[in-house]
């Protein structure tokens, strides 16, 4: 572009705070770059008000959602940015904060820190539920002569105790212990549902942000035992696989808004270990053998797979993803396959590393996006973390595999994984003398934080 087919009075009309509505619903933060890169005479026509409302709308495009100057003072920015948000430009600082954790990565300026979480517990087992929406997350452990589990929220690398509202007990999402958790951090903030079980054998939803707790209308049967259960974003679907008492599985979905299932049939196979239902109420069934997909019409597709325990068929947090685990192994080494449910694609994520134990101890164990889905973090059984930037690649995303500096042969490991900000990893692990710990991936000096 040369500069003498810009309009003279551009700059002035630029600096001009009554114009700046107008011009920069015409400009991308493309178009700004591309403008300042023409002339440094034109330097100063980019004005940090015009950059802070072409970042907020690529903020509102990634995330859809009407995110606000007041959600994203919520969000963690990266140490070096804040002064952005300091001066009125969080939209800025949230797009600074992915730019300064993507040059970490590239440059390799990665750290890592362990801390112990609850030194006390000894935790035979660890478990999460399967959507925390806002870089947290609740794990809860069963000790010695423990009746009920203990429960943790897990932020920001602390531990916090969690309780959960009248005696109910939580209905995960997977039904096989190590089962992959997923989570993901929003920018706005979102609702989240758990489906849980009363002392009376009656299921019911609870909406975290609100506290409120509303019964389905469906008791079960006492010779049922409900195995996993799954929520809707939007908190209109409600799905649930019990086990009846000749050991077959029945999946049903409850449709809150209209009053009835719209799904309610019974599944021969024993091996189901996955569920989650989409906002349009499509149901997405995981077994270790194949995953099923039912529309609420009652329609029916399965997708095949290879043989291997603790396989993943579910959404992501946001359900832009259908994810996919053990598909495309190779040599007992799983890949990870997000297929984009708007665009038609698919984003696979290799695993690179050899295993640092047996073939089992290299497939994925938990995983967590990023706000906008910008990077994607995967933990294994191994100990290895690997992230992935999406939107930087063709078939295959742009993998940065790194070690977690966990010493295998001392760990028990079933970690759980969190974005904390862009630049801050924080997984979550049991450690070999059964205490809960957290292990910091610090995308640039940990002193900075």
């Amino acid at each position: 572009m040369s500069p003498y087919l810009l309009p003279p009075t551009l700059q002035g009309l630029a600096r001009s705070e009554d114009h700046w509505p107008y011009l920069a619903q015409y400009l991308s933060l493309e178009d700004l770059g591309r403008l300042n890169c023409v002339s440094s005479d034109f330097a100063g026509a980019s004005t940090p008000k015009m950059m802070e409302r072409a970042a907020l709308d690529v903020l509102r495009r990634q995330e859809r959602e009407a995110v606000t100057a007041e959600d994203l003072q919520r969000f963690r920015f990266h140490p070096a940015a804040r002064d952005l948000c300091r001066n009125g430009l969080p939209a800025t600082a949230c797009l600074q904060s992915l730019h300064l954790a993507r040059k970490a990565i590239a440059d390799g300026d990665l750290q890592a820190t362990v801390a112990p979480l609850v030194p006390s517990c000894r935790m035979p087992s660890i478990d999460q539920m399967p959507l925390p929406r806002d870089g947290s997350i609740v794990c809860w452990h069963t000790g010695t002569g423990d009746i009920r589990p203990v429960r943790h929220l897990i932020r920001a690398g602390q531990a916090y105790p969690y309780v959960l509202p009248g005696g109910a007990e939580t209905v995960p999402r997977t039904a096989h212990q190590g089962g992959i958790g997923t989570g993901r951090q929003f920018l706005a903030p979102q609702p989240d549902y758990w489906v849980l079980a009363r002392p009376d054998h009656t299921l019911c939803v609870w909406r975290t942000d609100t506290a409120e707790l509303t019964d389905l209308p469906l008791p079960l049967p006492r010779s049922e035992r409900v195995r996993m259960a799954a929520v809707s974003g939007n908190g209109r679907f409600v799905a649930w696989v019990v086990q009846e008492w000749n050991g077959d599985r029945h999946l049903k979905c409850y449709d809150r808004e209209q009053g009835r299932l719209c799904v309610d049939r019974a599944l021969s196979d024993p091996l189901l270990c996955q569920l989650s239902v989409a906002s349009d109420g499509t149901l997405f069934v995981g077994s270790q053998e194949q995953g099923y997909q039912f529309g609420t019409e009652g329609q029916l597709k399965v997708v095949p797979f290879l043989h291997l325990p603790g396989c993943l068929y579910g959404l992501s947090p946001d359900e832009n993803f259908l994810i996919r685990s053990g598909v495309c192994a190779a040599d007992g080494v799983e890949t990870i396959t997000l297929e984009d449910r708007l665009r038609g694609t698919d984003i696979v994520l290799p695993r690179h590393r050899p295993s640092r134990s047996t073939a089992w101890f290299a497939r994925p164990a938990s995983m967590a996006f990023s706000a906008m889905n910008a990077l994607v973090a995967v933990a294994y059984h191994d100990g290895v973390i690997q992230v992935f930037d999406p939107g930087r690649g063709e078939i295959y995303s742009g993998a940065i595999f790194l070690d977690a500096e966990f010493t295998h042969s001392q760990v028990q490991m079933q970690p759980r994984i969190n974005f904390d900000g862009f630049n801050r990893i924080h997984t979550v692990f049991r450690h070999f003398d059964g205490t809960l710990a957290v292990h910091t991936l610090h995308l640039g000096h940990s002193g900075q934080d």
